[in-house]
């Protein structure tokens, strides 16, 4: 692979997770939201917190910094293509944060 086509590929890894961690961190700032309204206690946000750091978050660490970056984007891409369309809210990303 010539330098030119990784660089265009690194590149697009980088917007391939910025765009995923966004959506798996809608449930997040949704759960902050309620903690803010007083509808969430302080141990529940944490809890949530916690499990998203062991769940979405570190799935998408290892997909992006150790898989091959040319199926993550391949990946990202058509999940995002397939999200485009339908709300920003990723029912996946909300049922492993929220569900534990």
């Amino acid at each position: 692979m010539s330098k030119r086509l990784k660089r265009a590929v690194r590149d697009a890894a980088v917007a391939a997770h910025e765009e995923e961690l966004r959506r798996a961190l809608i449930p997040v700032d949704a759960a902050f939201q309620q903690w803010r309204a007083g509808q969430v206690s302080s141990g529940e946000l944490a809890e949530l917190i916690h499990r998203f750091h062991e769940g979405p978050a570190r799935d998408l660490f290892k997909k992006y910094n150790y898989g091959q970056l040319e199926l993550a984007v391949a990946h990202g891409r058509s999940r995002s293509l397939a999200l485009a369309g339908r709300s920003c809210r990723s029912p996946r990303a909300d049922d492993r944060v929220l569900r534990g």
